[in-house]
């Protein structure tokens, strides 16, 4: 066989014979045919006695060599060679999407040096956006594809078989992008571009909450709801810009698709919330819903948008819970205080105020009045002092008032008057209006006693808090 390939072609004897090298080559029956040479180099040679189309001599080979001889060592049939001197082709190159916005994951299995084995030096990755250039269809598609490289670090190749990955990020999101790679060892021999593979840039939705709950709040018909805080993208980044949108019913089908059917405008049956937010993953949050119905059972799921606008999560858990129903009460710090003996047209100001708490679970406002407690007293409250009419005032302030008391204060025997911002206060800065449970207000009275009056017999008067639900 040597003889007719060199009657052939001898101009590319010395380098078929530089392939050969180290190679015996057998065949099933004699050859012929020219002798060709492409990149990376492939050749093909037959015999000269007989023309045979179903034996092609086949070798790849993208390292260098020289030499002339002929070993036996090596024996080359059917057109496969023995020894592989190049890289291996990556033959499984996947991608998917994430885990960032505009993000995509390749993942592949490394190559060798020689073929399966050793560790080769370098990757090129290349992209396109347009399928008909997809840089896996060919050598030359690839050489034209963009590098990857400008989205993402390209790490070298590790140990041959060994899983590799690359992330890039801050591609267009909606864009389909096609990859593939090439491998080069030390020798800056390079193996035939990769398998390819092809994935959409999306955006990476937060996180589903997992952990929602639900429990009775501070006031009643209220329901405190506790989550953590997923991210921006998934359970990474932070979200600025977002929005929670709370859903809540009394009542439910128990199906996922029950949260994103009918209307939920409908309170407090079955509503919604929505409230932005801008906020680290895994920090705890809180929200409470007011003006439930109490002691009835409510349904509740959560999702979560980032910066971009219905780049919504899935629902959250199903919380349950019940809003505790209005508790109003009120309890005093003292239940009596004595002015002492005073003379007809007196006025005097409790010397030490008298603590008014909140002992129930609901915002509530107080309102006053007064009445004579002495049995047959000829005494009455008046706007102002008289004969026998004394005059009653109040307000709620945090420290000793002083003289300051004024008409919107009195208190009257005839009628129960509710706390204002300005009626029964100082200067506003505490008042009896909606004040909390828990919360207490100091409370104040001036009495003037009559210009003049008919009895001389110790006067009891009654003072009365009377507490109602803020509206």
């Amino acid at each position: 066989m040597t003889k007719n390939v060199r009657r052939h072609r001898k101009a590319l004897w010395t380098a078929a014979a530089a392939l050969a090298a180290g190679c015996t080559i057998a065949h099933a029956g004699p050859l012929a045919g020219a002798t060709q040479a492409v990149y990376p180099f492939v050749g093909a040679s037959g015999g000269a006695a007989v023309v045979s189309s179903s034996h092609l001599l086949q070798f790849t080979v993208g390292e260098g060599f020289t030499g002339t001889g002929i070993s036996p060592a090596n024996t080359l049939s059917m057109g496969m060679i023995a020894t592989i001197s190049y890289p291996g082709r990556i033959t499984a190159l996947t991608a998917t999407p994430g885990p960032v916005d505009g993000g995509i994951m390749l993942s592949w299995t490394a190559p060798g040096s020689d073929g399966t084995v050793g560790t080769a030096s370098r990757y090129d990755v290349r992209y396109a956006t347009d399928s008909t250039a997809a840089p896996y269809l060919s050598e030359m598609l690839f050489s034209l594809a963009n590098s990857a490289s400008a989205f993402g670090v390209v790490p070298a190749p590790a140990a041959a078989g060994s899983a590799q990955s690359l992330l890039l990020t801050g591609l267009q999101t909606g864009t389909t992008y096609f990859f593939a790679i090439k491998t080069a060892d030390a020798g800056d021999s390079w193996a035939f571009v990769s398998a390819g593979t092809g994935v959409v840039a999306q955006l990476i939705p937060p996180a589903a909450v997992t952990d929602l709950t639900a429990a009775p709040g501070n006031l009643g018909r209220q329901l405190t709801l506790s989550w953590t805080a997923p991210g921006n993208d998934g359970g990474i980044g932070d979200i600025a810009g977002g929005a929670y949108r709370i859903r809540c019913s009394t009542w439910t089908d128990g199906t996922p698709a029950f949260w994103n059917t009918g209307t939920w405008d409908s309170h407090p049956n079955r509503f919604e919330v929505l409230i932005a937010t801008s906020v680290s993953p895994r920090t705890p949050q809180q929200y409470t819903l007011s003006g439930l119905r109490d002691t009835v059972t409510y349904y509740i799921s959560l999702r979560t948008c980032d910066s971009h606008p219905d780049n919504w999560s899935d629902w959250s858990n199903v919380a349950t819970g019940y809003a505790e129903p209005p508790l109003i009460s009120v309890t005093i710090s003292t239940g009596a205080y004595n002015f002492g003996g005073l003379p007809p047209g007196a006025s005097t100001i409790t010397a030490f105020g008298v603590l008014v708490l909140n002992t129930g679970n609901v915002l509530q406002t107080y309102s006053l009045r007064c009445a004579t407690a002495t049995p047959g007293t000829p005494w009455t409250a008046a706007g102002s002092p008289g004969t026998d009419t004394f005059t009653l005032q109040a307000v709620f302030h945090g420290t000793y008032p002083g003289d300051v008391f004024g008409p919107e204060d009195i208190v009257w025997s005839t009628a129960t008057v509710a706390a204002t911002n300005t009626v029964f206060s100082v200067d506003g800065t505490e008042t009896g209006v909606a004040v909390p449970p828990a919360a207490s207000r100091t409370w104040w009275l001036r009495l003037q006693t009559p210009l003049d009056t008919s009895t001389t017999a110790q006067q009891r008067i009654r003072t009365y808090i009377v507490a109602e639900e803020t509206p």
